[in-house]
């Protein structure tokens, strides 16, 4: 065969709905995830803590195709406020990036949005929780990725997935395009064949890691713990 053909990794989100929790400044992986969501064609609405506000407005101002609406996961009247505006539309795409300044586990949060979201998942609706990518989360990110895969089993009946993605870098700057591009990945349909998984992403290794865990391990696996 002569001359060579590059692999087509353009995945459209046109008439996706898409939410992306999480995003502090221009520097954060969520905002990334968000204008690559964007770009891809979704409807995209970002939630962010108040005390951000600044920072969004100016990110707004650049990026006029994406909204934006306050939203705690600390706080339940939020949540709610936040989600309802998806009643008329559905929501196809969840992302949840994990947030370490709280007492509480990012687990906590990533499973009280879920339960706050879920009323308004559209059928083959796709969660992703986006995990930091520090020494100091190490611990965090355990217990993060163990309710990923607890709630892919909980919707394994269901057409929702759920997948995680750990930036297990030194400096997200180098790298936060690759990171937004596997993000995009796993909320488009082309990875609707994985649900319950963890990638990692390292800087300057091969980009993508799959935990060797499966649905059926892990179910396995808590069935002889309990």
């Amino acid at each position: 065969m002569q001359g060579t053909h590059a692999l087509d990794f353009t995945f459209s989100l046109t008439g996706k709905v898409a939410a992306v929790l999480g995003v502090h400044n221009q520097e954060s992986v969520a905002w990334a995830v968000a204008r690559n969501l964007s770009q891809a064609g979704a409807n995209v609405v970002v939630g962010y803590r108040k005390s951000c506000t600044s920072q969004i407005f100016s990110l707004l101002r650049e990026t006029p195709t994406i909204r934006a609406r306050s939203c705690n996961p600390s706080n339940p009247i939020e949540l709610f406020d936040f989600f309802q505006q998806f009643e008329d539309t559905g929501l196809d795409i969840l992302v949840h990036a994990a947030d370490n300044s709280s007492t509480f586990f990012p687990s906590y949060f990533l499973k009280k949005v879920v339960q706050f979201a879920v009323s308004f998942l559209k059928p083959r609706a796709t969660i992703l929780a986006l995990l930091p990518g520090n020494e100091a989360s190490q611990v965090t990110n355990a217990d993060t990725e163990s309710m990923v895969r607890h709630l892919a089993i909980q919707f394994q009946d269901s057409s929702i997935r759920i997948n995680g993605m750990s930036t297990h870098i030194n400096q997200p700057k180098r790298a936060i395009q690759q990171i937004s591009r596997c993000a995009l990945f796993l909320s488009s349909d082309a990875s609707q064949s994985l649900n319950g998984q963890i990638m990692r992403h390292h800087a300057h290794e091969w980009p993508i890691d799959f935990l060797p865990y499966s649905i059926s391990h892990y179910k396995n696996q808590t069935k002889t713990v309990s």
